[in-house]
């Protein structure tokens, strides 16, 4: 019939459109499937404005709501397939955030099993980022230590402070350490605020020192994120932190 020997024609910008070569196996096989799907549908919907005479399109809208869902669907799937996998290569970006001597590098530390970084009670010794891959509960986290968040004695303690910034704004999740037995300065409330919007845990360590934040909980409870208290020092029990790892990541 007239209707059966009508030709198709694809869209040329889309007749272009190529499945980049440097995709493997499974994932580079969803990808082209989608992509013949929605040239068809392009050119169908062209062939059938162009002779309306010969192509009915009569129930043809509610197929192709059922396509489009379906293909968002694929798509999602493999936007998250493709985090999850940059996560299991990369590990989950974690930086930890705060003053000079909150415990940013003790933190570290612990969390690394080794003495990763140099800890000391003079202030801005972390001048650049320092890594440490950790596996918890199978998944992987690169955690980074970053210059303390103070006004810069030199410029090479004002770079790293910028870039300590930079990479937090890039992170995943951020750890926010504020020191429990001092009360808050401009520079905590910077910290609180630059988190705002992000995926974050606050901790409060040295909690066996008299406590002074107290007087400005609220303050930290308006973050809106979770807090965890903890001595680094004299008890550290990382529990609590591990187990919003969890809740956060969905570990378990």
């Amino acid at each position: 019939s007239e209707k059966e020997e009508t030709q198709i024609n694809v869209a040329p910008g889309l007749n272009m459109m190529k499945v980049p070569d440097g995709l493997k196996g499974n994932v580079k096989e969803k990808i082209s499937n989608i992509r013949q799907k929605i040239i068809y549908h392009t050119a169908f919907i062209e062939t059938a404005l162009d002779d309306p005479e010969h192509i009915s399109v009569d129930g043809y809208g509610q197929q192709l709501e059922g396509v489009v869902e379906t293909l968002s669907e694929e798509l999602k799937d493999l936007i998250d397939s493709s985090e999850n996998g940059r996560i299991m290569k990369e590990g989950i970006q974690t930086v930890i955030l705060g003053k000079p001597n909150a415990g940013k590098s003790s933190l570290l530390n612990v969390l690394s099993g080794r003495e990763r970084a140099i800890v000391t009670d003079i202030e801005g010794t972390t001048r650049d980022t320092i890594e440490e891959f950790v596996t918890i509960d199978g998944i992987p986290f690169k955690f980074v230590d970053t210059a303390g968040i103070r006004k810069a004695d030199n410029k090479v303690e004002e770079i790293g402070i910028e870039k300590s910034k930079k990479v937090a704004k890039e992170s995943d999740l951020i750890i926010a350490m504020f020191d429990n037995s001092k009360k808050l300065t401009k520079e905590d409330e910077e910290i609180l605020d630059f988190i705002k919007d992000k995926t974050a845990i606050i901790i409060l360590n040295k909690i066996d020192l008299k406590e002074k934040i107290l007087e400005q909980e609220e303050r930290i409870t308006k973050s809106g994120k979770d807090v965890i208290k903890i001595s680094l020092l004299s008890n550290c029990d990382l529990s609590g932190f591990y187990k919003e790892l969890n809740m956060l990541f969905e570990l378990n």
